[in-house]
């Protein structure tokens, strides 16, 4: 985990002889209550599953209390991520002014018309002096 972001979700990994945890969250609740000051900026790390043909994207309620960006992830050069690998998704999410807000975070297939979006994460942001 990058110094600063909270991971959210446990990742296991499934063999003929069970599951194995491999890695896991300080936190794995999905929906979430933050509260923030303007200018604030808190960090998250998501799983992101792209080898297996889903995207990362999120979604807010409404659109000018938090702002919401994506950052590259930093790339550990002594243990690389190996073929196959979850890689993070790391989002900076900062305050600009008082308000509530729901941000969620979903994985879905954009090109399938019928899938069903994966909610990974839910935060309920308050935005307070």
């Amino acid at each position: 985990m990058v110094s600063g972001f909270l991971k959210v979700h446990e990742i296991y990994y499934f063999t003929n002889y069970g599951q194995t945890k491999i890695s896991s969250a300080m936190e794995n609740q999905i929906v979430e209550t933050r509260t923030m000051r303007p200018l604030e900026i808190f960090k998250i790390e998501l799983v992101s599953r792209g080898s297996l043909g889903l995207q990362l994207f999120f979604k807010m309620d409404i659109d000018s209390i938090v702002e919401v960006k994506r950052v590259e992830p930093i790339i550990n050069q002594v243990n690389p991520p190996r073929p196959g690998d979850s890689i993070g998704a790391f989002f900076e999410i900062r305050a600009l002014k008082n308000g509530n807000v729901k941000i969620t975070f979903y994985e879905t297939q954009p090109w399938n018309k019928d899938f069903k979006d994966i909610i990974q994460k839910e935060i309920n942001v308050e935005v307070v002096e």
